[in-house]
């Protein structure tokens, strides 16, 4: 991926739109792009699937330091189990759905 015209422009058009998003849904689009942006920001490898796998593994790395730092038995993190859980379920599909980029003619990616 090449940072030209069309690029910066798309990155300049989200943060446009981030600006005005309300404040509930702001966390929720900056999580969005953040996955997006590191599938995105991953350049061709000459290894097959490597430019899927690494980017899957520094995702899962930074879930797993999530879930080992985090504190079961603290009463403020129980309560936001469920958005957590709601959190894990979106990473997850988007992960699965860049994964269904591969399919796209390589001219349109």
């Amino acid at each position: 991926m090449t940072f030209d015209l069309f690029t910066i422009g798309i990155l300049l058009a989200a943060a446009i739109i981030y600006q005005f998003l309300p404040a509930t849904w702001r966390g929720w689009a900056l999580m969005t792009g953040s996955i997006v942006a590191v599938y995105w920001l991953q350049p061709a490898l000459p290894l097959r699937n490597a430019d899927f796998i690494l980017p899957t593994l520094t995702v899962v790395l930074a879930l797993g330091g999530w879930y080992l730092t985090r504190k079961p038995d603290d009463d403020a993190q129980q309560a936001t189990l469920p958005q957590d859980r709601i959190a894990f379920a979106v990473i997850t599909v988007l992960v699965i759905g860049m994964a269904f980029f591969r399919f796209i003619d390589p001219d349109f990616r």
